[in-house]
C-alpha cells in the first residue's frame, strides 16, 4: 500500500511550483540544480506535479520539459521550431538538414543558443562531436518541424530534406 506524502516532499513539490510558476518550463536537471536535489529525487516531485495537474511533461529526444501548463509547452515547442526554421531558411544554401547540422548552426547564432541552452547542453566531446543528448533533442526538434520520417537516411543517420 503506498504511503501518503512526506512532509519534505511536500515542501520539494511546493518550492518546485514557485520554480516552475517562475520560469514557465524547466528541465529536469535545472530543477536538481535547483533545489540540491538528485535526478531520481527531482523527477519524483515532478511526477508528483504532473499527477496534482501542475506541471505537463513535453518530451523532446531524450531531454523532459516541463511546463507550468498546456499553453507555455506549445509556446516552448513553437519556438525551439521557430528558430531551427529560422537558421535553415536564411542560409539559402542549406537543402538538407541532419541533427549535427542543426547544431552547429545553434551554436553560432546567439539568439538560437540562447533558446537551446535552456532545455539542452551544447558541449561537445572529446573527439569534438556533440553528446548524444544534444544530437537527440536536434533530431526530435527536426521531427516536429517536418515530420516523422527523414528524407533519408546515411549510416542510420537522419536527413532532413528542407522546404521553406
Amino acid at each position: 500500500m503506498p504511503r501518503r506524502q512526506t512532509r519534505r516532499v511536500g515542501r520539494r513539490v511546493q518550492e518546485a511550483v514557485e520554480i516552475l510558476h517562475a520560469n514557465g518550463c524547466i528541465t529536469t536537471s535545472a530543477l536538481q540544480a535547483a533545489l540540491g536535489l538528485n535526478h531520481s529525487e527531482a523527477y519524483h516531485v515532478l511526477t508528483a506535479l504532473k499527477k496534482a495537474g501542475n506541471a505537463v511533461e513535453v518530451l523532446l529526444g531524450k531531454t523532459s520539459i516541463w511546463c507550468r501548463d498546456e499553453e507555455t509547452a506549445r509556446r516552448v515547442v513553437d519556438e525551439l521550431k521557430s528558430e531551427v526554421r529560422r537558421l535553415l531558411c536564411s542560409n539559402g544554401r542549406m537543402r538538407y538538414a541532419t541533427p549535427s547540422r542543426v547544431l552547429e548552426l545553434v551554436e553560432s547564432d546567439g539568439q538560437a543558443r540562447e533558446v537551446f541552452s535552456r532545455y539542452v547542453l551544447l558541449d561537445k566531446t572529446r573527439n569534438q562531436s556533440y553528446k548524444p543528448q544534444a544530437l537527440a533533442f536536434a533530431y526530435a526538434v527536426l521531427r516536429e518541424l517536418f515530420g516523422e520520417s527523414p528524407f533519408q537516411r546515411y549510416r542510420e543517420r537522419p536527413i532532413y530534406l528542407v522546404t521553406c
